[in-house]
């Protein structure tokens, strides 16, 4: 019979009282399976953190969750062998920029890339993007929730690089609704075309569009030191732990604003 993840912390700190549990006992806990079992100290992670909220909820803790912080401490896991989508090294994605720049071809399927980069938005969120969703003098986008995969409506806060963007991209095509337009009026960009694009600088077997998502939650990981809240907030992913999101509502856009900033400040070149 399987242990279940409680089983795994329930003998260490499970008889102390929740108020007194410190982070160097939830560090102990995971510091064993840290590397050598990462999926099972994430669940494990998650579990502990949720009980930990909803204790500060009840009442019965009044200072801050001892989970936060202990990644950094027990420091970044190993990659898995296996990835989804072939991801670009973020130190390298300044370099890509460059090649867009002096790359030749359509404007708009460079600008299309740029923006995708800087918002570490999906292809389709960026391909099927129309100006009704921008506000740019507040340097927002919002994605409606039937464009969203998780179906809820997702907030970007615009760095100032892609404030740029969109607005070289509006004067280049002032009468489209669509941000990005194909080369068939009307119609948005293929995703192949962005394939294109990596394909021509050399990049066809180690990177896709969707990767450079994962270029961007490294770059916050392991360089920007941003939480990991905050970071999946910024990808809009959903927060799989059920009692962790009921208590999790807010989408923190005002460390994300700044953390798209410096992100633009990293990747952007003159």
């Amino acid at each position: 019979m399987a242990l279940d993840d409680g089983d795994l912390f329930f003998p260490s700190i499970g008889k102390r009282p929740i108020a007194d549990i410190t982070a160097a006992e939830i560090i102990d806990v995971l510091k064993p399976i840290w590397n050598d079992k990462p999926e099972t100290a994430k669940r494990v992670l998650q579990r502990m953190r949720a009980v930990f909220e909803a204790a500060i909820v009840r009442g019965d803790r009044q200072t801050a969750a001892p989970t936060t912080g202990v990644k950094t401490v027990l420091g970044t896991r190993p990659r898995a062998s296996q990835r989804h989508h072939a991801a670009l090294p973020f130190a390298e994605v300044p370099t890509f920029i460059r090649h867009l720049h002096h790359q030749t071809g359509l404007p708009t399927t460079r600008l299309a890339f740029e923006f995708l980069i800087l918002t570490a938005a999906r292809s389709n969120e960026i391909r099927s993007a129309t100006w009704d969703e921008f506000d740019l003098v507040g340097a927002l986008w919002t994605i409606p929730a039937i464009r969203m995969k998780a179906r809820d409506p997702h907030v970007v806060p615009l760095s100032d690089r892609a404030v740029a963007v969109l607005k070289t991209t509006r004067a280049a095509n002032p009468e489209s609704d669509l941000v990005f337009p194909g080369a068939k009026p009307g119609r948005p960009l293929s995703d192949m075309t962005l394939t294109k694009v990596l394909r021509s600088a050399g990049l066809g077997g180690r990177a896709t569009a969707h990767g450079f998502r994962s270029s961007f939650k490294d770059w916050c990981a392991e360089i920007a030191q941003v939480r990991d809240e905050v970071s999946e907030a910024a990808l809009a992913h959903k927060i799989p732990n059920k009692v962790r999101a009921a208590y999790l509502r807010t989408s923190f856009l005002d460390e994300r604003r700044a953390i798209m900033q410096r992100w633009a400040d990293y990747v952007s070149v003159a």
